[in-house]
């Protein structure tokens, strides 16, 4: 009976005298693709606009989400003010891949000076494809009105059949080209092509949003224009690694993974403190290794020169996933680095592409079904009318 006593005691000092940051439940997210697959989760966009463009005022803001899963940011920006968010799809869950000739050509085209961003969204409907599902947020703006609009174009593969990202490109450099007090900047690829002020990386667009942040006021307006591929990724936050630790995490849009040829998924560690690469001493999913030491990313969020996260990010092969509760386990090296806490765990999809035509006319397999049964009926009804013409006599 003492030790019972003893060890509640001991446990109960425990609880009270160490802080424990609860392992959040995980959660599905939309991230930019970028030219060097370090994708940017929604909530580092978010975060970044908010130091750059949000601190400095603005009259107004548009925010255009053609790629993959684009309704996952409008979350994120539902606190800013006087911000129009449009997306080609939905804001889930789920989130939903867009498509190749669908929304994208009706926003890109008609986003231009002296229109609304309602009149935007519904020529972006009246082109939109099918399996797009188009989506709209917040208040509608008039583009162009302030003193001075900033436009910031971002494409982080761009492709498509007949360069269709690239038309995006040239749809709205076009429609802002002349106009007094506008200034456009295109990041796209690896800084080539047509109207390409840069590459497509996390560095150049926190330097990008910088340089048009330093001619934010109250009276300028800003819209951001997203086309390309999207990436999707299942978050957990407060990861704590006492020596090693565990959790699962979906696979985010599995079903759309499988069937792109290019994505690379990958799975990356967020933390507010540096943490020595080598402290990684193995990361397994699924019990298949991950290649260390991981890629190392410093994210300066208000350009002041020093890193306000830290990202760490491992390729995952692809073959290992499965659709659900992927195991993942990381063992750090506690004697040299203590304790590990990561602000979020996050497993990625890789840059996701657009459907285009023929992938959006395979059948659904509720399709197939019917497909199937209307098969079997037509065969059966021609069996039926052939043994009855043989019993017809001659």
């Amino acid at each position: 009976m003492k030790y019972f006593f003893l060890r509640t005691a001991i446990t109960i000092f425990l609880v009270f005298t160490i802080p424990v940051t609860p392992m959040a439940l995980a959660e599905v997210h939309a991230a930019l693709a970028t030219n060097s697959n370090h994708q940017i989760w929604d909530s580092q966009l978010a975060t970044l606009i908010d130091q750059h463009i949000r601190t400095k005022g603005y009259q107004s803001m548009i925010l255009v989400f053609t790629q993959c899963y684009g309704g996952g940011f409008f979350d994120d920006f539902a606190g800013f003010s006087n911000t129009a968010l449009l997306s080609a799809t939905q804001v889930g869950p789920p989130l939903k891949k867009a498509s190749y000739g669908g929304y994208h050509i009706g926003a890109a085209s008609n986003l231009k000076p002296s229109v609304t961003t309602d009149y935007v969204h519904n020529q972006g409907i009246h082109t939109a494809d099918p399996d797009d599902t188009p989506a709209k947020a917040g208040d509608n703006q008039t583009v162009g009105t302030s003193s001075s609009t900033h436009v910031l174009v971002w494409a982080g593969q761009p492709d498509g059949p007949h360069n269709e990202d690239q038309s995006d490109i040239n749809r709205i450099y076009n429609n802002f080209a002349g106009q007094p007090n506008t200034t456009v900047t295109v990041l796209a690829n690896n800084g080539n092509g047509t109207h390409v002020d840069g590459p497509a990386t996390y560095a150049d667009l926190e330097v990008a949003l910088h340089n048009i942040g330093i001619q934010m006021n109250p009276n300028e307006q800003f819209i951001f224009f997203a086309t390309s591929h999207g990436d999707s990724v299942n978050i957990k936050t407060n990861v704590l690694c006492d020596g090693d630790c565990s959790l699962t995490l979906d696979a985010p849009a599995y079903a759309d993974m499988v069937i792109n040829q290019w994505n690379v998924p990958s799975l990356s560690f967020t933390s507010t403190s540096l943490i020595d690469t080598g402290c990684f001493k193995s990361v397994t999913v699924n019990d298949y290794p991950l290649p260390l030491p991981p890629e190392l990313f410093e994210l300066d969020y208000d350009h002041d020169g020093v890193p306000d996260e830290y990202e760490y990010m491992m390729p995952v092969d692809e073959s290992k996933l499965q659709a659900t509760s992927n195991q993942i386990i990381i063992e750090v090296d506690k004697t040299n680095c203590g304790v590990v806490l990561f602000n979020a765990v996050g497993l990625e999809s890789g840059a996701i592409s657009k459907l285009t035509q023929s992938s959006s006319d395979i059948p659904t397999l509720s399709q197939w079904g019917l497909i199937i049964m209307a098969g079997l009926l037509l065969t059966a009804g021609a069996i039926v009318i052939q043994r009855r013409l043989k019993a017809v006599p001659a």
